[in-house]
């Protein structure tokens, strides 16, 4: 029986949900030093030699290849633009064909036109690496994590089969590892994810495009919800990690899993809160705080009762800042009630002479 992920969870999704902005784009292009495939139909990229491995189904890999087709693979090139014969995952590796696939969006991307592009390049920026670890959550990276090197691939503006640019895509694929652990960030750009199959490809025994990871063994895979239907378009409005249109999964593991990240699990509960974190599913939670606090970001903020009317808060007389709340007290000759001053009346005793020896006046 093929191994694969069952959906028991509910994504991130609705009508009003959009993709991620090119803003949060890992930069890409040939002002950043990428390599492009150039305006080709079913071009792979020449063997991309990494210093530190990357790990796919519990395997090292240091030579990768970006093929044009929506897709990255470890050890060999994939030569077919979809796969064999429009059969969907698991594919076996035959032939030469290595199969050993890392699928952002694969599809029969077909760039000839010479209008969109696809882009890759290795990097280990620290400015970077820095934003690849926020990318994914501590819930499966664990707070120790620290990237080493990135594979960066963007498929920007594709067109599909048979030289068509009426609807184009574009998403990107970062691969991060720190030599022994590696993570796949998949982010689909706001508005842009139009098509699906290239053009009259049930003539051609081709499918819908197919989201996911195939291990090449021809038995364990991991497949998006969509895939090989037309709703895969989902994917840009859909997510695991609480962003809609972006995806982070650990593919380093004999068996990759594809599951909605519970993001309040590490830090006591709390996750990436300050004080209190509440999960609402499909890799979504929010933040909030105790009493006398306001959340700024994912942090609580003392709420000072006293900054106002004059340093006294709702304080009659002497206001004092705790954190997450206030003490009201009075001056020498009163005595407090709730937050007010009450004057003390010394003459009260001693027959009204209080302290005094004949005539006492409060």
């Amino acid at each position: 029986m093929a191994t694969h992920e069952l959906w028991t969870i509910s994504l991130l999704c609705c009508s009003l949900v959009t993709a991620v902005p090119l803003s949060s784009f890992y930069p890409y292009g040939s002002a950043n030093g990428d390599t492009t495939l150039g305006a080709f139909d079913d071009v792979i990229s020449p063997s991309i030699a990494t210093s530190v491995p990357f790990y796919f189904y519990g395997n090292a890999f240091s030579n990768l290849y970006v093929n044009n087709n929506g897709m990255i693979t470890f050890g060999g090139q994939y030569y077919n633009y979809f796969p064999a014969n429009g059969a969907p995952f698991p594919i076996a590796t035959a032939s030469g064909i290595v199969a050993t696939i890392v699928a952002p969006y694969m599809a029969d991307v077909d760039n000839s036109v010479g209008v969109g592009r696809v882009w890759y390049r290795t990097s280990s920026d620290a400015t970077l690496l820095s934003k690849a670890k926020s990318d994914i959550p501590a819930a499966l990276s664990g707070d120790n994590f620290t990237p080493q090197l990135l594979l960066i691939a963007t498929w920007d503006q594709v067109g599909y089969y048979n030289k068509k640019i009426d609807k184009m895509n574009t998403f990107q694929c970062i691969l991060v590892t720190n030599s022994s652990e590696t993570f796949a960030i998949f982010k689909y750009a706001d508005g842009m994810i139009m098509w699906t199959s290239g053009e009259n490809q049930a003539t051609l025994g081709g499918q819908e495009a197919q989201v996911g990871f195939n291990s090449g063994n021809g038995v364990t895979y991991a497949s998006f919800p969509g895939s090989l239907t037309t709703s895969i378009v989902n994917i840009a409005s859909t997510s695991n990690v609480g962003i809609p249109g972006q995806w982070v999964v650990r593919i380093s593991s004999d068996i990759i899993t594809i599951t909605a990240v519970n993001q309040c699990a590490p830090n006591g509960g709390k996750g990436p809160c300050g004080q209190a974190c509440t999960d609402n599913g499909g890799g979504s939670f929010n933040c909030s705080c105790q009493t006398g606090y306001i959340l700024t970001g994912y942090i609580c903020v003392d709420i000072n009762v006293c900054s106002f009317n004059g340093g006294l808060g709702t304080c009659q007389q002497i206001c004092t800042d705790t954190n997450g709340s206030f003490n009201c007290s009075c001056q020498s000759g009163y005595t407090p009630i709730g937050n007010n001053c009450t004057d003390i009346d010394e003459c009260s005793s001693n027959g009204g002479l209080g302290p005094c020896q004949q005539i006492c006046t409060n």
